[in-house]
């Protein structure tokens, strides 16, 4: 194939980007392209690694690029889906859960750095890891978002990100 593997995160990293912009808007139908948007973007994500693999170009930068461009859609993607629940309720809950998820999200990227990159994780932290990084969420968000209970999602996700870095952290201390 022509298409690079950094081609093809890159064009991830966009799908992503624009879906958590989709969220922003705060209207249910572009939560729901949002939502679609984010799904394609995890199953292109998906295809660089393999496209890398079967042409043999595996590189480092091409890594750091997915798990840069990765942690950038989820960014946008959390705080997107935030900003558009406030826009849409007014809700002084959601303009404080909001921001505690996007910590929670920046803690975890830093738990994650810490305990599985950085140093060889042991063997719960790896399944941890394995676990609950994944992005299958990606399919809950879209029932949600079809259901109207994107505020169950972002609850969920402010709760599992600290539960998340908090299990890493506890595990590496065994």
């Amino acid at each position: 194939t022509g298409v690079g593997p950094n081609t093809v995160t890159v064009a991830s990293i966009a799908i992503g980007v624009v879906g958590g912009l989709c969220f922003a808007t705060g209207v249910p139908t572009a939560a729901l392209v949002g939502a679609l948007l984010f799904l394609a973007s995890t199953i292109v994500d998906g295809c660089d690694g393999e496209i890398a693999r079967l042409t043999f170009r595996e590189t480092a930068f091409g890594a750091k690029l997915d798990i840069l461009g990765d942690n950038l859609v989820h960014l946008f993607l959390f705080g997107g889906i935030a900003v558009g629940l406030y826009r849409r309720s007014g809700d002084p809950v959601i303009a404080v859960l909001g921001p505690t998820l996007l910590f929670g999200v920046l803690l975890a990227m830093t738990t994650v750095y810490l305990s599985v990159i950085r140093r060889q994780p042991n063997r719960a932290q790896r399944a941890l890891f394995e676990a609950f990084a994944s992005r299958e969420f990606a399919y809950l968000l879209v029932v949600l978002t079809l259901v109207g209970r994107l505020d169950w999602f972002l609850w969920l996700s402010a709760v599992g990100t600290y539960v998340f870095s908090g299990g890493l952290v506890f595990l590496g201390r065994r």
